[in-house]
């Protein structure tokens, strides 16, 4: 806008110079006269060189001035200043001033009231535009801010669930709170509370089924052993040698029966006020001690790289924790292979990785190796019943560990993570 008036101006001063340069016999009052003709929006001012009004429809006498910019000032003009022109009250105006060779001075100026409400118009309307984009800007930062709080608060709970696998825990809801996202909350807690509940009644169908056989197949066992002693005395060799497969098959039984009570009793929490500080280095010395020979056996070669680590737990239970990973280490590795026991402690954690050379676990395996009675084999023709991870799951869990089934290339490696004794 002020561009547009500034080249105006320039244009108007332009022609009155020229004229004035290129007709010397005509009157400067003469030019202004035909150029106010012609321009009748424009208005012009004669002044001589002290400054004094000498011709001309406007007359400024003492107007407020302030610059507009640059070279165009603003004028408050009076009805009464203008000669030519009527309108009541004041109006803005906008001038320039140009003065000639001979030192007069020559006013052109424009009414400017309307361009320049306008103008007011115009930045009042963006500044109210800036204000709404702030609050829109600043509303959308409060939502999106309260979204992600929301979404990290499921996020961190369904990432704790997959972690521990405790299904206990829910997604913290209040009452208060109307928005989607915590009546999505709400319907994953059912759905948590469901699965819950199913898993437990699965859990409690296999914990009382071996608790209810238990103690009839020991009787049967006993019955079996009788009998081999009365076979025994009759020398019936046939005999005693079904004898002693029922005895050993009843010792298998009794052996799962007892793995799943003792995962029961694991999973219920009631041992943890047994726990004391532990020695890795001694409980895994031990491990080692015990499938030495089995390793020989196989021609396994067996070595250990390990620090001085501590932990708090239950030393019996750890001891079987790492019995069952060397177990299945030694067990899937051919003859010839390798297993590694390697110890670290970082950041208050420590890592105990068993590595074997064996065939490994497929991806798919690994969802599901620490569930209960599972066999990766079809067949299911190997000793075992499919309890060994689950225990050692179910310790882990209790001593809030963690274990993360990776590949060796070839073979398996079992990592194990427990809080470390602050030193």
């Amino acid at each position: 806008l002020i561009r547009e008036v500034e080249l105006g101006f320039d244009s108007d001063i332009s022609a009155v110079q020229d004229w004035y340069e290129l007709s010397p016999f005509m009157e400067l009052t003469e030019i202004i006269d035909r150029m106010e003709r012609s321009h009748p929006s424009t208005y012009f001012s004669i002044q001589d060189p002290a400054g004094d009004y000498v011709y001309g429809d406007l007359h400024p006498g003492d107007l407020e001035v302030s610059v507009l910019r640059g070279g165009i000032v603003l004028m408050d003009v009076q009805s009464q200043d203008v000669s030519s022109d009527s309108f009541e009250g004041t109006r803005r105006f906008g001038a320039k001033v140009h003065t000639l060779d001979d030192g007069t001075r020559l006013l052109v100026a424009r009414d400017m009231e309307d361009a320049l409400k306008s103008r007011d118009r115009l930045q009042l309307l963006g500044l109210l535009t800036i204000l709404l984009m702030m609050i829109v800007i600043f509303s959308s930062f409060l939502i999106s801010t309260f979204v992600v709080r929301r979404l990290n608060t499921i996020w961190r709970t369904a990432r704790a669930i997959v972690l521990t696998g405790d299904l206990s825990q829910r997604i913290e809801v209040k009452e208060t709170q109307w928005d989607d996202l915590s009546t999505l909350g709400a319907v994953l807690n059912e759905l948590l509370e469901r699965i819950e509940g199913l898993m437990q009644s699965v859990r409690q169908v296999s914990d009382n089924i071996a608790h209810d056989l238990r103690t009839p197949l020991t009787r049967l066992r006993s019955h079996m052993e009788e009998l081999d002693q009365v076979l025994k005395s009759t020398g019936d060799t046939e005999a005693r040698g079904i004898a002693g497969s029922l005895i050993v098959e009843a010792d298998q039984i009794l052996r799962t029966f007892n793995a799943l009570l003792r995962i029961a009793r694991i999973e219920s929490g009631k041992m943890e006020q047994e726990f004391l500080e532990v020695d890795l280095a001694e409980v895994l010395l031990d491990v080692l001690d015990l499938y030495q020979p089995v390793a020989e056996e196989k021609n396994i070669h067996v070595c250990e790289l390990q620090t001085e680590s501590k932990t708090i737990g239950d030393r019996d239970m750890l001891f079987q924790l790492f019995t069952n990973l060397m177990d299945n280490a030694v067990k899937f590795t051919p003859e010839g292979g390798t297993v590694r026991i390697v110890t670290e402690e970082a950041d208050g954690q420590i890592q105990i990785r068993i590595e074997d050379s064996g065939p490994g676990i497929s991806d798919e395996d690994k969802k599901r190796v620490f569930g209960r009675f599972f066999r990766a084999e079809e067949s299911r023709s190997s000793p075992g019943a499919g309890l060994g991870l689950s225990l050692v799951y179910a310790v882990l869990q209790l001593h809030k560990g963690r274990i993360e089934v990776l590949d060796n290339n070839p073979g398996t490696c079992f990592c194990v993570f427990l809080n470390a004794v602050r030193k």
